[in-house]
């Protein structure tokens, strides 16, 4: 099986064709554990999720893994409404919900990434991060694939990645791409984040886009700002005046699902581990004392947050 797919790259690479990501099909799918560990009050929280990395014809998309699903049996010729409502239900009752879709546009040279904020849906583009790779000794074999070591910096973080250049593709997990092999491995120097693969295989649907109506578009900066402060206090964060309907719902395996307006609120602020840093942060104590001992000027703290179980 191996082998076929990496036959099929070989065949598929020297003609790719720009594509609109509504007609791309996915080529191969990874699928990662994302876990993250950090402090809270002097408390450890850990978290981990399941993400997948669909990989197109120059796109990726990388998702929670119960939205890759609903994606996977959406595609399915003559798929019954209550299968997909079945798969739906579960996408809504997942806990550890890594909330934020990541598209990278080879193509294009720029990045989208959309997410929920409270009631409404966001969506901001930037240039594909330009990381500056250091391709250093030592090799790791993950999937069954002799992957290369490399480090590099991005925002405020210094990365591990190893990369597989059987697989030729310039992706990986959230924005860690631009090598010369898939990244099939990932972690940062504070031991906060740690992406791994699990699976590796040829692809079994579309990369598509959720038609979901009245996306706002929002600089990255504004995003943030605005992710932080509704992820510090999330049902404090929603206007009343707002609000018309609230639903709790339980279901087996999970701790019980709070919509309003029949969107799930996910209360994630008390556990936030920080993807991306940024300077000038008031918010981070922790982070902003250890940089003082460093005689360091304060940092920002923003990005993705994290869900204890």
């Amino acid at each position: 099986m191996k082998n076929l797919l990496l036959t099929a790259i070989a065949m598929v690479a020297p003609v790719l064709t720009p594509q609109t990501i509504a007609q791309t099909p996915a080529l191969y799918d990874c699928i990662y554990s994302y876990e993250t560990k950090g402090e809270h009050k002097g408390k450890t929280v850990e978290a981990s999720y399941n993400c997948a990395l669909r990989i197109g014809d120059g796109l990726s998309k990388f998702y929670d893994y119960s939205s890759f699903k609903v994606d996977s049996i959406s595609s399915v010729p003559g798929i019954k409404d209550d299968i997909l409502n079945e798969y739906r239900e579960m996408e809504i009752f997942t806990d550890n919900y890594f909330d934020r879709a990541i598209v990278t546009d080879q193509e294009k040279g720029k990045i989208t990434v959309d997410a929920p904020i409270g009631l409404e849906h966001y969506s901001y583009e930037e240039k594909i991060p330009a990381i500056k790779w250091n391709l250093t000794a030592g090799t790791d074999t993950v999937c069954g694939y002799v992957c290369n070591k490399a480090e590099g910096d991005y925002q405020g973080r210094h990365w591990t990645v190893w990369y597989a250049e059987e697989i030729p593709v310039p992706f990986g997990p959230w924005k860690l791409s631009g090598l010369p092999g898939l990244v099939l491995k990932g972690e940062d120097d504070s031991g906060s984040h740690r992406f791994s693969a699990v699976s590796f295989r040829q692809g079994s649907g579309m990369i598509s886009e959720r038609k979901i109506p009245n996306v706002m578009k929002i600089s990255h900066d504004k995003f943030e700002k605005m992710k932080n402060k509704f992820d510090r206090n999330p049902m404090n964060s929603i206007p009343q005046e707002s609000i018309s309907d609230i639903t709790v719902r339980k279901d087996k395996g999970s701790r019980g699902a709070i919509l309003i307006n029949g969107i799930r609120i996910r209360d994630t602020g008390k556990n936030c581990v920080h993807l991306e840093i940024f300077p000038d942060d008031k918010t981070d104590e922790k982070q902003k004392s250890s940089k003082k001992r460093d005689s360091k000027d304060d940092i920002k703290v923003i990005g993705i947050h994290t869900h204890t179980k």
